[in-house]
C-alpha cells in the first residue's frame, strides 16, 4: 500500500511539474507573440507616418492682379533717355491648394518681347523708391510678400494680394527697338511687356502665370 501511495505522488509531482513547464512556456509563447504583434503594428503606424509625409505635396497657383508694371533704369539724369537695366514689379497673390507648407524660394522671369529667360532673380526687399527714366517712383515695402527672399505659403491656404520686385539688368534701348518695342506720347513710354513670372519651392514645387506690364 505505501509503495502505490508512494508511486502515486511520484507521478502526480512529475506531471505536476511538467504542467507548470508548460505554463511557463505557454506564458512565453504569448509574451513573444504580443511583443511581435507590438513591433509590428509600429512598424505599420511608422510606414504609414512615411507614406503620409511622401504623399503630403504643395500645390501651387499664381494669381495676377491689377497693376503690375515695369520701371527703366536711366543711364544719365536725362528724361527719357537710354538705360541699362529695369525693375519689374509683379502684381499677385500666391496659392498653395496643396496638403504640405511651401517655401518658395526661386524665382524666374520670361520676357516674351524679347525671347529671353531670367533664371534665379532675387527679390528686392526693403526700398522705398526707385528712379526711372521719367521720374522717381514710389513703392510699398509692406506689400512685398517675400522675406528674406522666400515667400512661404501654409498647405491649403494663401498669401495676401502683395507684390514682388526685381531688378533685371542687360535690358537696353537697342534690345528694345530691336525686338519691334516702340514709344509713345510725350513721356516716350514704350510698349506693354509681356512677362511669365514662374516660382518654385524648396521641395519643387512651381508655379507660373503670365502678366501684362506697362511701363511707368
Amino acid at each position: 500500500m505505501l509503495r502505490i501511495v508512494l508511486y502515486t505522488s511520484v507521478v502526480v509531482g512529475f506531471g505536476a511539474a511538467n504542467f507548470r513547464v508548460f505554463q511557463n512556456q505557454q506564458q512565453r509563447i504569448d509574451d513573444l507573440t504580443r511583443e511581435s504583434g507590438f513591433q509590428e503594428q509600429r512598424l505599420q503606424e511608422v510606414k504609414g507616418q512615411v507614406e503620409g509625409r511622401q504623399a503630403a505635396v504643395a500645390s501651387l497657383t499664381v494669381h495676377p492682379v491689377v497693376g503690375s508694371r515695369y520701371i527703366l533704369h536711366p543711364t544719365s539724369s536725362v528724361p527719357h533717355a537710354d538705360f541699362d537695366a529695369g525693375y519689374f514689379e509683379f502684381h499677385l497673390r500666391v496659392e498653395n491648394s496643396g496638403t504640405r507648407n511651401s517655401s518658395i524660394n526661386d524665382y524666374q522671369i520670361e520676357i516674351t518681347e524679347l525671347h529671353q529667360q531670367f533664371p534665379h532673380v532675387v527679390p528686392q526687399e526693403g526700398r522705398n523708391g526707385i528712379q526711372g527714366r521719367h521720374c522717381q517712383h514710389g513703392l510699398a515695402p509692406g506689400r512685398i510678400l517675400s522675406e528674406t527672399r522666400i515667400i512661404r505659403v501654409d498647405a491649403d491656404s494663401t498669401t495676401n494680394e502683395g507684390t514682388l520686385l526685381f531688378f533685371v539688368p542687360g535690358l537696353s534701348l537697342e534690345r528694345f527697338v530691336t525686338a519691334g518695342l516702340h514709344m509713345h506720347g510725350e513721356q516716350r513710354l514704350f510698349d506693354s511687356l509681356h512677362c511669365r513670372l514662374t516660382l518654385t519651392d524648396t521641395n519643387g514645387a512651381s508655379a507660373s502665370a503670365d502678366f501684362e506690364m506697362a511701363e511707368h
